[in-house]
């Protein structure tokens, strides 16, 4: 019997854990109901839906399919004639020509359905749900380059620690810190989110392009005299 007690305290406990971590979110974020995430800032395309405390995803693994599959993917999870509370994306870093894909579809929204935009940090969403530690989070950036961060992550949150500013890396030696790059979840920004990550939007916003475009930087290249 007092086994039985005691479990049943628990879950009481439990209960009100939950309750109270459920209001604190609201007191953050408020009382969003339906969220939408999308990915496109690397080489796929990923998109989550909220709903009901439940998270519903699809995952694209075609590289540099963003274009075609974004609206697809989406299509598959919601109907957006009834569109979700707000919408959370990655602005970068990552790929010019992907992050363009995510902003584009974000602002349309915001402009046609008035669906408030809440951008986030890519690198800082690649590590949600891993071990408690010390990362570098980083993306390829090619050119023997790399995008990268440090970050340390508390009870599966990622939190920048200053260590490593956002930038644009060749080498990196940083001790105490494992590095990690992988897939990204659109899911991931959920729970970002409802700890009061992700910076309001507007429709003027830019993504993070830590790096201008190749036509840009060729475009600025002097072309050689033609030998005509």
């Amino acid at each position: 019997m007092r086994e039985k007690k005691e479990t049943e305290e628990n879950k009481k406990a439990q209960a009100k854990e939950t309750s109270q971590e459920n209001e604190a979110q609201k007191e953050v974020r408020g009382d969003f109901n339906t969220l939408l995430a999308i990915d496109t800032s690397y080489l796929w395309v990923s998109v989550s839906y909220f709903f009901d405390g439940k998270v519903i995803s699809r995952t694209l693994l075609k590289e540099f399919k963003h274009l075609e599959s974004l609206n697809l993917l989406i299509s598959s999870l919601l109907d957006l004639s009834r569109p979700p509370s707000a919408l959370l994306l990655n602005l970068g870093p990552g790929f010019f020509t992907s992050l363009r894909v995510s902003a584009s579809f974000a602002k349309a929204l915001y402009l046609s359905k008035k669906v408030p935009m809440f951008g986030f940090n890519t690198l800082q969403s690649m590590l949600v749900g891993l071990d408690d530690g010390k990362y570098i989070a980083y993306l390829d950036a090619r050119k023997g380059e790399i995008y990268a961060q440090s970050f340390e992550v508390k009870n599966g949150i990622p939190y920048p620690d200053g260590k490593l500013s956002l930038g644009i890396y060749k080498e990196i030696n940083l001790e105490g810190y494992k590095p990690h790059t992988g897939l990204i979840r659109a899911s991931s920004l959920f729970a970002l989110f409802f700890k009061g990550f992700g910076e309001e939007l507007n429709e003027n916003f830019t993504p993070i392009y830590l790096r201008p475009p190749d036509a840009i930087v060729n475009l600025a290249t002097p072309l050689a005299p033609s030998k005509l």
